[in-house]
């Protein structure tokens, strides 16, 4: 019983240690950046720092991360599949969300009071579309930071809009904030886990 509960431990510390390298603190942190640069700008091209972190999550992982720590397989499928499916449910419903809103605001039939909340807190409602992926991201993953991300996230947004500041720059702000954290757990996770010498792992010089 007692090593069955050191090895859930172990697991869990490698499972957490897995995630510490910052690449999902940098993936944020630049698509929030992207996102600001492109409505200071109106130029759609920063728009690909949004969607570049995802394409480059996996070679970035197992070119920074796997060499150091190993591929390991935390939970049975089963488990991953359920997660996973958690996770996609939120997705969709954020989206279902967002399109319900757009098609409200777009008919007309949304009182003069709530045009007026949403015309001056519409970052916020963005934020919080951002917020909740991401607590359901922390409960799925055990990322316990991204808990703390979206937090920030709302009261960056809801501290911009109450000092009466533009957008922008409270977005790129709060990207900079987060892509500068993810950099910093990166670099410390760079100095903590060096990589492995393979060579002499396979018993050969």
């Amino acid at each position: 019983m007692s090593q069955n509960i050191d090895f859930k431990e172990l697991r869990k510390k490698v499972y957490l240690s897995y995630h510490q390298d910052g690449l999902i603190d940098i993936i944020l942190g630049a698509s929030i950046l992207g996102f600001g640069l492109q409505i200071a700008t109106d130029n759609s091209a920063f728009l690909f720092l949004t969607w570049m972190g995802f394409i480059l999550y996996t070679p970035l992982k197992n070119r920074l991360t796997v060499p150091r720590l190993g591929y390991v397989r935390f939970d049975e499928e089963r488990k991953t599949a359920t997660r996973l499916v958690l996770l996609i449910a939120v997705g969709v419903l954020i989206f279902a969300m967002f399109i319900g809103l757009y098609v409200f605001v777009r008919s007309g039939s949304m009182s003069q009071t709530a045009s007026e909340w949403l015309r001056k807190y519409h970052m916020l409602v963005l934020g919080t579309f951002v917020a909740i992926p991401l607590v359901a991201g922390a409960f799925w993953s055990g990322v316990n930071r991204l808990v703390m991300y979206a937090g920030l996230i709302i009261v960056v947004m809801l501290a911009g809009i109450q000092l009466g500041m533009h957008p922008p720059i409270y977005v790129i702000a709060l990207g900079c904030i987060i892509l500068l954290s993810g950099l910093w757990i990166l670099f410390r996770f760079l100095k903590q886990y060096p990589i492995v010498n393979t060579d002499i792992n396979n018993g050969t010089e």
